[in-house]
């Protein structure tokens, strides 16, 4: 049986954080969030990595980080 994730675009206010969305997170598919931040542990080769280059314009952080070693004190409302 196949499932499909619904993403709700409008997050209204929402702090979110998206494990491993690499360089295309389903963030960039949301709008009216408060912060996102992507947690990602690869290294992608450089013009993969340029397809993140929206996340600033979109109030999208980009962490370099396997989630084990992730270290934040912020508090997000979904994961």
């Amino acid at each position: 049986m196949k499932r499909e994730l619904e993403i709700v675009p409008d997050q209204k206010g929402k702090r979110i954080l998206d494990v491993g969305g690499g360089p295309q997170s389903m963030l960039l598919d949301c709008f009216d969030f408060e912060y996102g931040e992507v947690v990602d542990p690869i290294n992608y080769p450089q013009h993969i990595k340029k397809l993140s280059s929206l996340y600033p314009a979109c109030n999208i952080t980009f962490t370099h980080s396997s989630i084990e070693d992730y270290e934040n004190k912020e508090v997000f409302d979904e994961v």
